[in-house]
């Protein structure tokens, strides 16, 4: 009779080894998300960094930054203004992105994003550029679709999707707005964000608090993360719904010219203070900053740098310039933060 012992793993043992390494795979996992997330944050830094620094060098130059989005007559009739799509920076920006041949066949100069949409040689042509996704407006933290399903254009009385963007230029630090619109005026001091409505954008030489002290701009996300399944249906037309790349749907509906409609209008391409970081109020989220990144959003600032602002900075989200992130998104309002402090 044999007296060797078994080789093989007794029942109990196999059991142990298959918790300790659940243990272990339970333990790297986090760590794995965390290193994936921190990889991600980083490109959407470097996405957002190219943005600003492509800003610097269409302000070098033309003498003037791009326009939030592209107002070119004094028109100030709110029933046209609600559908007349408009050119925004993002189409401005393209050259200086590397994507000279979108700008080619778009041809902003030739007339509004409308006309060009509705253009009979080449309005198709127009159609498919504006649905072309570009990766560097996309935050690798946002599983948003490629094209905006929610932020839509009208041509021919039919909803049209474009392309998505994750990033939004500061437009105000308070409610969003564009400009008291006059044939030729100059700009309006009440908007005191980088990016405003008109023919032109603004000189660098206007950012009186200094460029290192300016965001230019920020982050918004495609879904509401913080709306419960049973209620997401019922406001579903109040998401973030991100952003748009090449233009925005109008300029607002206020016969006067100084407010937007809450979802038409420069909100589509630019985001304000009004909605504090990560907002989540029903009114005020769709004109502000948010991100999939924990805890904050990213910005990109006018000297060409990026920055991590927290939820926990100071702010007011109301009309006023009353907290450290409106002064960070005001260009003239006096007070000078100490941006070294943030990440």
């Amino acid at each position: 009779m044999s007296n060797r012992k078994p080789t093989g793993f007794t029942l109990i043992e196999l059991l142990v080894v298959i918790a300790i390494i659940g243990i272990l795979v339970s333990l790297l996992l986090p760590a794995v998300q965390q290193v994936r997330e921190a990889a991600r944050r980083t490109q959407c830094s470097n996405n957002i960094r190219q943005m600003a620094l492509a800003t610097m060098n269409y302000e070098s130059a033309l003498r003037r930054m791009p326009p939030g989005i592209q107002i070119v007559n004094a028109d100030t009739t709110a029933g046209s203004r609600n559908t007349q799509g408009r050119w925004s920076w993002g189409t401005f920006l393209l050259t200086y992105l590397e994507q000279g041949n979108l700008s080619n066949v778009i041809r902003p100069n030739q007339g509004t994003l409308q006309e060009r949409l509705t253009d009979p040689n080449d309005g198709a042509l127009v159609l498919e550029a504006i649905q072309t996704p570009i990766s560097i407006f996309r935050c690798p933290s946002d599983d948003a679709p490629e094209l905006n399903d929610i932020r839509r254009f009208f041509v021919g009385g039919n909803p049209v999707e474009s392309a998505l963007s994750n990033y939004v230029a500061c437009n105000n630090a308070g409610r969003v707005k564009w400009k008291d619109l006059v044939a030729g005026s100059g700009d309006v001091p009440d908007v005191n964000g980088a990016f405003r409505g008109g023919k032109r954008g603004l000189q660098f030489r206007s950012f009186t608090d200094g460029q290192s002290n300016t965001v230019l701009f920020s982050e918004r996300t495609y879904n509401n993360i913080y709306v419960p399944d049973s209620a997401s249906q019922q406001i579903k037309d109040r998401l973030p719904a991100a952003g748009l790349i090449y233009g925005s749907r109008g300029t607002g509906t206020a016969g006067d010219g100084s407010n937007y409609s809450s979802t038409q209008g420069i909100a589509d391409v630019a985001f304000t203070s009004y909605a504090g970081i990560n907002d989540h109020g029903v009114f005020k989220k769709i004109e502000g900053a948010s991100s999939r990144h924990a805890g904050g959003i990213m910005t990109a600032w006018a000297d060409g740098s990026t920055r991590y602002l927290s939820e926990t900075i100071e702010q007011d989200p109301d009309v006023a310039v009353d907290s450290v992130f409106d002064c960070v998104l005001a260009i003239d309002d006096g007070f000078v933060v100490d941006s070294s402090t943030f990440q």
